[in-house]
């Protein structure tokens, strides 16, 4: 725990922050509590200043999302980048 006390003391403003997990091959959508499988799995986490990605198998497995949460100034950098735009869908629906 010290270790993490003396890194979280050493952090300024000016520090860029980025942290990055994967969910994929996780049985999220095999959970049941008895009322059923889940529609859809998401994260309750909020992430302030930190650039943070979460990688998440679809409910059908053919796919993989990318849950990307942003400092608020960095968004608009973000939503300029065609390219990754083209693989992108912004806030899709829930398909149940």
């Amino acid at each position: 725990m010290r270790v993490i006390g003396d890194f979280a003391s050493s952090l300024t403003p000016e520090t860029d922050l980025y942290s990055m997990t994967s969910w994929c091959r996780k049985p999220f959508y095999e959970v049941d509590f008895g009322w059923g499988t889940p529609a859809w799995v998401g994260s309750t986490s909020t992430y302030n200043n930190i650039a943070y990605v979460c990688l998440i198998d679809s409910k059908d497995g053919a796919s993989v999302k990318a849950w990307i949460s942003l400092p608020e100034q960095d968004i608009p950098i973000f939503l300029r980048d065609q390219d990754l735009l083209a693989y992108a869908v912004l806030n899709p629906p829930v398909l149940i």
